[in-house]
């Protein structure tokens, strides 16, 4: 899938992740994408799911807050403040999960939250989240984290843009259960 809509501005590393749930699954392995994007920011998300499914994700079959393939979030566009039927922006629980500030702070903990006007370095030191974080070896990415990152490096090209975007990848899969 390609567009000339995203530009890849940064990739953080890796972290396996306990998941939030309820339900028992298997960690998760979590990242952060940085983008510039030419799109806004609904059609940026309609962008993502259209990824997911490439990925094979299958939302309509899926268990809320239950084990999936991939999991696409727009955490941040800009300083934009959205809420409407398909986007809240920024991501409305972002500032209380550690599995998506860690990665955050990595790319850039300076960032301001538009709504918490605090950056992502002091959001990460004041969540309160037990569940488990650790980060991966560099040469430890499963299939599907290789393929969503070349999936996005293959969208992203050069380009006008509107505005910088961070994007919370999740993955669970056999690879990950296996470690």
């Amino acid at each position: 899938m390609r567009s000339r809509s995203l530009r890849l501005l940064g990739i953080s590393p890796l972290y396996l992740t306990e998941p939030l749930s309820p339900i028992a699954q298997p960690w998760y392995t979590n990242a952060v994408f940085a983008v510039a994007s030419r799109l806004e920011p609904v059609p940026l998300v309609l962008f993502l799911r259209r990824l997911e499914r490439r990925l094979g994700r299958r939302r309509g079959v899926e268990r809320r807050w239950g084990p999936r393939k991939v999991d696409l979030d727009l955490l941040i566009f800009g300083k934009r403040v959205l809420r409407n039927h398909r986007l809240i922006l920024p991501h409305p629980r972002m500032h209380e999960r550690r599995f998506v500030l860690q990665p955050l702070a990595d790319l850039n903990g300076a960032l301001q939250h538009p709504v918490w006007c605090k950056t992502i370095d002091k959001l990460l030191k004041e969540v309160d989240d037990p569940s488990g974080i650790g980060r991966l070896p560099r040469m430890a990415p499963t299939p599907l984290c290789r393929g969503a990152v070349t999936r996005v490096r293959r969208a992203a090209s050069l380009g006008r843009n509107r505005g910088k975007a961070w994007i919370d990848f999740a993955h669970v899969g056999r690879e990950d259960r296996d470690r």
